[in-house]
């Protein structure tokens, strides 16, 4: 995981460790795994009268990330034409 803020969260496959050919389908599985399980918790919330809902945006593309900041405030960040 890359960064957290409030509810969200943004996910770089293949980063910091090690790049796979199939990155792309790794995180379309991780999505649908995360869409799946937050439609279950939904049901769950419904019966207390709370909603979830849930999106998931997967881009694809050539991207550097690199570590910006310092000290205890480093965060991974990337840069292309389609990071998000």
């Amino acid at each position: 995981m890359a960064q957290h803020f409030g509810d969200g969260f943004v996910v770089y496959f293949g980063v910091p460790s090690r790049s796979h050919e199939d990155n792309a389908r790794r995180a379309v599985h991780t999505a649908l795994e995360i869409v799946g399980s937050m439609a279950r918790l939904s049901q769950e919330f419904e019966r207390q009268r709370c909603g979830i809902t849930v999106r998931v945006g997967i881009h694809t593309g050539i991207a550097v990330i690199s570590a910006l900041g310092g000290g205890d405030r480093r965060v991974q960040l990337a840069l292309g034409d389609h990071p998000t």
